[in-house]
């Protein structure tokens, strides 16, 4: 009979790094697509309940900065092992300033 500890270290000895080869949990992108579905709900309702002059505390503000940071790891990660490209930049922002320039002067 398999004790808790036994069937516990067989799991990990399964699901651990083990001679540089990742292996991943079961059922792990069926859960973590749940999750997104749920974060993209809440990201959602959130988005439209702020207001541009919403007062966001320091804390709020840094950890919506971090869950996008975690996000987008992920997204970069999954999409160079799907497709094989690195698409870090695509989702920077990038301010622009066109002036105009008075050619009758």
């Amino acid at each position: 009979m398999q004790t808790t500890a036994d069937k516990l270290n067989k799991y990990l000895d399964q699901y651990t790094v083990c001679d540089a080869q990742e292996k991943s949990e079961p059922d792990g992108a069926r859960m973590s697509k749940n999750e997104l579905f749920h974060i993209g709900e809440l990201a959602n309702e959130l988005h439209d309940l702020l207001t541009d002059d919403y007062p966001l505390d320091d804390w709020m503000e840094a950890k919506l900065t971090k869950a996008a940071d975690y996000v987008r790891s992920v997204h970069q990660a999954v999409t160079y092992d799907v497709t094989g490209e690195d698409n870090e930049s695509t989702n920077e922002h990038v301010t622009v300033h066109i002036t105009t320039v008075n050619q009758d002067a």
